[in-house]
């Protein structure tokens, strides 16, 4: 622990204009859900200046990365095809660890017009407040869900929302 501690402290002198980084590295942030820095990597923009961009720009680049970016990009594509084929006129989505909402930014900039009915779930609450910020207004509803996924009364709430979703998102 006190040489993982020491490198960081080093490393982060060094490296303290990158956010990526930052968000690997300093707890609680970098944890698989970090909806920060899945943000980061799914917008594939790099503000970094001087070293930091180098480092920040191999992560966006790296191969995982590249396929965060990629799912992101499919499963936007195939549910407007799905609208447009059944010409939806709404559409209820439950996102299960929705992060950043990556997938539902995607479809409001491809169908402005249609009505989203989003059910959230996340267990962060900086997540939950963030995709409500986003997503919430015009023919947007956002019902945002903090829930333990291993709680199993947690488990019969999203059955509950299952039976009302027309999709449902889950990228883990």
């Amino acid at each position: 622990m006190a040489m993982r501690d020491r490198f960081q402290k080093t490393v982060l002198e060094f490296l303290e204009g990158s956010e990526n980084f930052r968000h690997t590295l300093v707890k609680p942030f970098g944890y698989a859900g970090d909806f920060q820095l899945l943000k980061m990597l799914a917008d594939n923009a790099c503000t970094s200046q001087g070293l930091t961009y180098h480092f920040d720009q191999s992560q966006l680049e790296y191969p995982a990365s590249e396929a965060c970016r990629r799912r992101i990009e499919w499963i936007s594509e195939e549910l407007s095809d799905r609208m447009k084929r059944r010409k939806a006129q709404s559409l209820s989505i439950l996102d299960l660890g929705t992060g950043a909402a990556p997938i539902e930014q995607r479809l409001l900039r491809q169908h402005p017009e249609i009505p989203l009915r989003i059910h959230a779930v996340d267990l962060e609450p900086a997540a939950l407040e963030y995709v409500h910020h986003v997503l919430a207004g015009g023919n947007r509803i956002i019902h945002p869900w903090r829930l333990n996924l291993r709680d199993p009364a947690a488990m019969a709430k999203v059955g509950e929302l299952v039976a009302q979703a027309d999709v449902g998102i889950a990228i883990w």
